[in-house]
């Protein structure tokens, strides 16, 4: 992580990475999500093909995300995603809203990493976001607006294919409707801290088997010899130097 996207990361509570994929690694993940879109298997991606699996530790955005989260970094979600012509808009909303207990305004507790295989087409859907409002106090509540676009000092993240966002899960976001005739198509991770809840699909034997071989996907995954011996503040990923996350 770069000192100029640490202070963005910070200020803005949003992060975005041009040209993360070169066009073979974007169009092995476009055919395997295709494939899977036509299965009905979106929610299955860690079962469906092994690329989704070893996508979760990509060097374009996981070295990011451990800085940002810390050692103790696991997955909590990977999923897929089809906006298609005429899906309604997504409503502001903050990820970790219900997650009581937490100063999330000066804590860290979750980074959404979002995948772009496709550009953003004229009146495509497209994340939007309030920079800086992952910081808002509490009683800072949501306003209520007519439409995503009529939020005040919002930002909206027109993509190519290949970029990849990475957003705090404290931060204001939404996503507007798609409005063209061209689907959307988009990888999407959650990451958190080990000694959170998962919510990823129940792992086939296969699954089980690739993720194994690799001492941090054990770890990102909660499974493996690692995860039933040591307790959940001593696992941790290996081999990146030692992070203690951002605030």
């Amino acid at each position: 992580m770069t000192p100029a996207q640490k202070r963005d990361y910070e200020a803005q509570g949003y992060l975005v990475i041009e040209n993360g994929f070169d066009s073979g690694k974007l169009n092995e993940l476009s055919s395997a999500l295709d494939r899977l879109a036509a299965a009905d298997e979106l929610e299955d991606l860690p079962n469906g093909d092994d690329c989704f699996i070893h996508l979760t530790l990509e060097p374009a955005f996981f070295p990011i995300v451990h800085r940002i989260m810390s050692d103790d970094v696991q997955l909590r979600t990977l999923r897929g995603g089809l906006c298609a012509p005429g899906t309604s808009e997504l409503d502001w909303h903050r990820s970790v809203a219900s997650l009581l207990g937490v100063a999330h305004e000066s804590s860290t507790v979750c980074v959404q990493v979002q995948i772009h295989l496709d550009e953003t087409p004229v009146n495509g859907a497209c994340t939007a976001v309030v920079p800086g409002s992952h910081r808002f106090k509490p009683e800072l509540h949501l306003p209520e607006l007519d439409s995503v676009e009529a939020m005040p000092h919002a930002e909206f993240l027109d993509v190519e294919a290949g970029t990849i966002v990475l957003l705090h899960g404290n931060l204001w976001q939404a996503q507007t409707g798609n409005s063209s005739e061209t689907a959307q198509r988009s990888i999407r991770c959650g990451f958190v801290h080990c000694w959170m809840r998962h919510d990823l699909p129940d792992l086939s034997p296969a699954a089980l088997e690739v993720i194994s071989e690799s001492r941090n996907l054990s770890q990102l995954f909660g499974l493996g010899e690692h995860a039933s011996v040591a307790g959940y503040w001593e696992r941790g990923i290996e081999g990146y130097p030692t992070s203690m996350g951002l605030p």
